[in-house]
């Protein structure tokens, strides 16, 4: 999914939700960051999580974890919506070490604990 993610986010179809502009401007994350993860060829996907009905959690769509390494600490959490395409940002945030492990050398680079 992250060659699909890229193709879209690179023609300008990205959407950022309110609740991701309100956590990116709480985290101090950049739109530019995220943009750049979306975008960038070292872009690896961490984790995706299917649809959920549990309370507070509900979404319809798959949710896609993006990370960069190459790009700093920050972690993009995006859906691919609609027809044309669009790359939804949930919200972006910064790794949490109590919760992903490292493995640099690999991919994914992070893992959950």
């Amino acid at each position: 999914m992250p060659k699909k993610i890229q193709a879209v986010a690179r023609t300008g179809g990205i959407f950022f939700t309110d609740h991701a502009i309100q956590r990116m401007i709480e985290r101090g994350i950049m739109d530019d960051a995220v943009r750049e993860i979306l975008t960038s060829s070292t872009t690896q996907l961490i984790e995706s999580q299917p649809p959920s009905s549990e309370p507070g959690r509900e979404h319809a769509d798959t949710r896609y974890l993006l990370y960069d390494p190459s790009n700093g600490d920050v972690i993009v959490i995006c859906a691919v919506c609609g027809n044309p395409p669009t790359v939804r940002v949930i919200t972006a945030e910064y790794v949490d070490y109590d919760v992903w492990d490292t493995q640099p050398e690999e991919n994914p680079a992070l893992i959950r604990k």
